[in-house]
This record gives C-alpha cells, structure tokens and sequence, in this order.
C-alpha cells in the first residue's frame, strides 16, 4: 500500500477533518507513523493543517508523483528527470512491469517525430502512457488520433483555447506549437501487446526554456499553470477513450480539431488536396490526376499555410 497517496485520497475526499484514528484503522499503521507521512508531505509542497477534530488538507503543490493522484487507480511512475519517458516506460514494460503512466519533470533526450529533440526543460508535462493495443499495427495511427485528442480536450475543457492537429501529432494555438507526441507498440510486430503514447505539454515558460516558435499554456493565461490539473485531465481522457473504445466516435470529436480538409498540401509526389481521415487514422488525399490515396503516419506532408 502507498500509504502517502492513501493519506492524500482519504484527505481530498473529505471537506471535514479526518481523525488521525480514523488514517490508523484504514493503513493500519501507528498514530505516529501517519504524523511522520504527514510532516513528510507537507515538507514536499502539501499543506495539511492538524486541527483538533483531525487533519484537513489546505493545498496540493504542483508536483506530479504518484500520490498526488489519488483517485487515479492507475500504476504511476514519476522521475525528477530521465532521458525520455518513452524510454523509461519501454525499459518498465520489457522488465516484467507494465507500467500505465510515466512522468518526468525533464527529459535530457527527450524524442520529437523525424528523429528530432524535444526540449524538455523543467515547468512542461513529459509523460508517456501505456494501454492496451486496440488494434492492429496497420491501423496504429489511430492512436496519435488518440493522443492529439487527449491535448486539445484538455486545451479546451479547462482553458478554453481553441486548438488545432498538424496530421499526425503536432497540436497548435494559432501558429504556435504547443505539444506534440509520438507513439510506439509493443510486443510482436503481427499482434502488439501495448501502444505508448509519449506526451509533451508546453505548460509554464521561464525565460528561454521553450523555443520561441512555440508557445506555453502560462502565456496564453497570464498566470503560472498546474502541471498536475493539466495531466490529471489528459489521463482521464485518454483512459476514457480506451475504456469507451470507438474509432468512429473517435475521428468525429477528432476531426473538430482539424481544419486542413480541403486544404492543399505538398509530397513527395507533388500536391495534393486533403479529402479525409479513414477510419485507422490514415490521411485520405486527392493527387493531381484525381486519385484518391491514402497516407500512413509517418508520411512525408507539408500542409500549406500553416
């Protein structure tokens, strides 16, 4: 039993003082013991108050170790920091674990698409979820589907920011980049096990630690943001598309964050005007002769004017 996110959940549910007996009888654990778990959360950012009638929790600091999720039912692995979460959650699940959600205050390697860096310094989100494999290989593009949704539903559900994708996993504020990420499978290559979704969120800029073609959640407030409000809401999200699995239900919420249909784009092979999404994430496109042809991810496409 973590019996710190125990302590933090029992707290966070309460709006009533919660008797130092009654931590006892749920841990099972010494009256001293709950105070020295107590000083000890309170030493990393927390405020919890002992009242006469028991504790009362004040304030979370905005931390994203395991306890401060307490209602997250979810493996959780935090890292002050690592080269990449991608990394740290493939080197968890090939160790025997499975691990759902790891997540780094910084990343030294952190992985952007085309074999790219992503900045990762501290004040942004790193983190990587593990789910299920839903589908099969051929049709993994559904899950930058997935991921890209989870960012701007979270942009738009507590900020109100309307964003918008960059086919297959760049999500912008305007023409400002403000997250992107990458996926991977794991396991056989016919019959994956798992999909590792590696998130970064551009949350809070001090001076020059993001690039400046980007933007940070903090400038678009004007106020320094919650890391942990932030990934909260992107996890339940993501889980609730796994949980509620539908590849159509998904592309229809998706699409409402992709406004290039009908819009010009230039490939390998010349222009080519953008029709659709199919139904495992592919980019549907019209070539110059009429044909229809689809793009998997990964496809070289640079998307006019934007």
């Amino acid at each position: 039993m973590n019996y710190k996110k125990t302590i933090v959940e029992k707290l966070k549910g309460s709006e009533q003082p919660v008797s130092g007996q009654d931590i006892c009888k749920d841990l099972g654990i010494s009256r001293v013991a709950v105070w020295k778990h107590i000083q000890s959360l309170n030493s990393v950012g927390y405020t919890i108050e002992s009242t006469s009638r028991g504790y009362i929790l004040k304030g979370l600091p905005d931390t994203l170790d395991e306890w401060s999720f307490p209602g997250l039912q979810l493996p959780f692995y935090h890292v002050e920091e690592c080269g990449s979460t991608m990394e740290y959650a493939r080197s968890l699940y090939f160790s025997g674990s499975e691990p759902y959600v790891v997540a780094a205050d910084s990343q030294s390697e952190g992985k952007a698409d085309k074999s790219g860096i992503w900045y990762s310094p501290p004040g942004g989100i790193y983190t990587t979820l593990v789910i299920p494999a839903l589908v099969p290989w051929e049709k993994s593009g559904l899950y930058y589907l997935m991921g890209t949704l989870g960012i701007c539903f979270v942009l738009k559900e507590i900020y109100h920011l309307d964003s918008w994708v960059r086919w297959p996993n760049e999500v912008f504020i305007g023409s400002m980049k403000i997250s992107g990420m990458l996926g991977e499978l794991y396991g056989p290559f016919h019959s994956p096990e798992a999909a590792a979704l590696g998130i970064g969120i551009n949350v809070n800029r001090s001076e020059s630690n993001i690039p400046v073609s980007a933007v940070a959640l903090s400038e678009l407030m004007g106020e320094r943001i919650s890391r942990r409000d932030v990934l909260e809401i992107l996890i339940k999200k993501i889980i609730d598309l796994v949980e509620n699995f539908s590849p159509k239900n998904i592309i229809r919420e998706w699409k409402q964050y992709f406004p290039l249909i009908n819009t010009m784009a230039e490939t390998s092979e010349g222009p080519v005007l953008i029709l659709d999404i199919n139904d495992w994430g592919a980019l549907i496109v019209q070539k110059g002769n009429g044909e229809a042809v689809r793009l998997p991810v990964g496809a070289e496409i640079r998307f006019e004017n934007q």
